[in-house]
């Protein structure tokens, strides 16, 4: 070979190994570069789900606790309210229920005629005697189930 090939061919093959080594050490960088990247993106991901969670776990205890204070507040206004009108039906029942309304129970129940002969003499004999319209009263409430 003559020194001028030679000479071509060494210069060949530095330019080649040198496009080689910088290449080389081009995608060394770009791959440091992409997972340092990737590294980055990864915690920044890890820091933006956690924080999401940390808010919805906040605001489900928020809705919860206010879940809990408005079913104990209707709960206590239905308490409440259930009491007032036990005490009106039973009131209301208490100072309907005379003499009078017992003989019309007395005539519409299903009670046997002698029964109700019984009830309706024991009726009149109470229309004169407030204690004994009482208890009277109060048996005859049992006897229909009221």
């Amino acid at each position: 070979m003559t020194s001028v090939t030679e000479g071509a061919q060494e210069a060949v093959t530095e330019a080649t190994e040198t496009a080689t080594e910088e290449a080389a050490a081009a995608t060394e960088a770009a791959t440091e570069e992409a997972a340092a990247a990737t590294e980055a993106a990864t915690e920044e991901a890890a820091a933006a789900t956690e924080a999401a969670t940390e808010e919805a776990a906040a605001a489900t205890e928020a809705a919860t606790e206010e879940a809990a204070a408005a079913t104990e507040a209707a709960t206590e206004e239905a308490a409440a309210a259930t009491e007032e009108a036990t005490a009106a039906t039973e009131e209301a029942a208490a100072e309907e229920f005379s003499l009078e309304t017992a003989k019309s129970f007395i005539e519409g129940s299903s009670l046997s005629d002698e029964n109700k002969a019984t009830l309706m003499d024991l009726l009149a004999q109470a229309e004169s005697n407030p204690v004994l319209a009482k208890t009277l009263l109060d048996q005859i409430k049992a006897t229909l189930g009221l």
